[in-house]
């Protein structure tokens, strides 16, 4: 499974289940 949230910077960040941690600024 995959979780998305937004940090504290407004900026989109996508967690898969595989560790991986993809951050979009402005997304």
């Amino acid at each position: 499974t995959a979780c998305a949230w937004r940090n504290s910077d407004g900026h989109l960040v996508l967690y898969s289940a595989r560790g991986a941690v993809r951050s979009a600024r402005g997304a």
